[in-house]
């Protein structure tokens, strides 16, 4: 396994006994976290679904606290992110609600919130518990594979994936920037399709300059 020379020189030798206890602190602190992510989606539907009554009349918790709408009041009360937030309240809304009956308590147990989150999009009553079990021995990113080939079938071309890459919020701005002016130049609708192009392109000329620096040195 190869080891950054950066990372090895802070790197310390424990026992095996250290070893498997913290594993086990790992794996325990992960199950602590789902608990705590289940709780919060449960009161964050709650605080989506509820109504009070305000001067009479019924309103939104989040009217009666004084914000303009729910993703508001998430955003800036609470400071979740609105998409996270929502992420959190379907959590419930499929696992405390609509499938709370059909769910096996150990195919359940042991899944990381991540794979819960993810698992919304596909399980229903009669499935939930086949892909618990499938979802324990798979790694995440093996785990969204596998949804996005449930959702759009294996034979489907162009599915639709998400890039991450680490990048200074300048880098960002630029990149966006050039990526959206090839989009209007070449009248493309995705900005995925737009970088592929721009790499393409880099890709032939720098082939190309290698070229003619290899014919000149000859």
């Amino acid at each position: 396994m190869y080891v950054a020379k950066e990372a090895a020189s802070v790197r310390q030798k424990i026992t095996t006994a250290r070893a498997d206890s913290l594993r086990q602190k790992a794996i325990d602190a992960v199950k602590k976290d789902t608990r705590s992510v289940l709780e919060l989606a449960a009161v964050l539907w709650e605080t989506w679904v509820h109504d009070v009554k305000v001067n009479g009349l019924m309103v939104p918790l989040w009217t009666a606290w004084d914000h303009d709408s729910w993703e508001q009041y998430v955003e800036v009360e609470l400071g979740i992110h609105m998409t996270t937030a929502s992420n959190f309240r379907k959590m419930h809304q499929v696992y405390g609600i609509d499938l709370v009956d059909a769910i096996d308590p150990e195919a359940i147990d042991g899944l990381s919130a991540t794979k819960l989150r993810a698992l919304t999009k596909v399980v229903t009553k009669t499935n939930v518990n086949r892909w618990f079990k499938r979802a324990k021995k798979m790694s995440c990113c093996g785990l969204d594979e596998e949804i996005m080939e449930e959702l759009y079938g294996t034979s489907k071309v162009g599915a639709i994936h998400t890039l991450a890459i680490l990048c200074t919020k300048r880098e960002q701005k630029r990149m966006r920037n050039i990526i959206q002016q090839y989009q209007s130049d070449n009248n493309l609708a995705r900005p995925g399709a737009a970088l592929v192009a721009i790499l393409e392109e880099w890709d032939t000329i720098k082939n190309r300059v290698a070229r003619r620096r290899k014919a000149a040195a000859a």
